[in-house]
């Protein structure tokens, strides 16, 4: 008699370790594959690039792609948590995210030393820290609902309403991270980076 495989998947959404494991990549693989595959150029564009978006277009234009590409990945995942892929979207996108904010400081060292890594940190501040905690805020809900969904269990509407107010609040700390990261981390960055001498 076959025994049907089944994934075990756990209770509680496991956000802090997802992004502390996705920081360890981020932080481990650059170093890897430093001097095979990147070159010093490539990171020197990346964090001009970075250092000095939006210099050319307006603030305002600037906020708005943001508040697409940061928007639409938030209604994907607040929609999500009504299916089965909830539970996948959650896991990869803290995991996603600390890989991210690894690999941006663990390059900021590598291209210059150890004080860049305080340009690195410029490039996270202080948005970084309003997306994550909105992030975690929501997708553990997410998660929460999604599992419910694995387990063909129904959706009722008072599980919809705290999801709905869930959302709402996590939203709001997003749409904040938006307005950082557009009118306040462009100048900590140039600051850091006036102050660091690196160009």
């Amino acid at each position: 008699m076959k025994k049907k495989l089944r994934i075990k998947i756990p209770e509680r959404f496991p956000g802090e370790i997802l992004f502390l494991t996705g920081f360890l990549i981020g932080t481990i693989l650059p170093n890897l594959i430093w001097k095979n595959h990147w070159k010093q150029e490539t990171t020197t564009v990346f964090y001009l690039l970075s250092a000095f978006a939006g210099k050319n277009i307006s603030e305002k234009k600037y906020f708005f792609e943001i508040l697409r590409l940061r928007g639409s990945w938030f209604l994907v995942c607040a929609l999500c948590g009504f299916s089965i892929f909830g539970v996948p979207l959650a896991v990869f996108t803290i995991l996603g995210m600390g890989m991210k904010a690894g690999a941006v400081l663990s390059m900021s060292i590598l291209q210059f030393g150890f004080v860049g890594g305080a340009a690195g940190g410029a490039l996270l501040f202080p948005q970084g820290i309003l997306y994550l905690v909105g992030a975690m805020y929501l997708l553990e809900k997410v998660y929460a609902l999604s599992l419910n969904c694995w387990r063909g269990k129904g959706i009722f509407f008072q599980g919809v309403s705290h999801y709905g107010l869930r959302v709402l609040s996590s939203g709001i700390l997003f749409l904040a991270g938006i307005f950082l990261e557009t009118y306040v981390n462009p100048w900590i960055v140039e600051k850091v980076v006036k102050l660091l001498n690196f160009f």
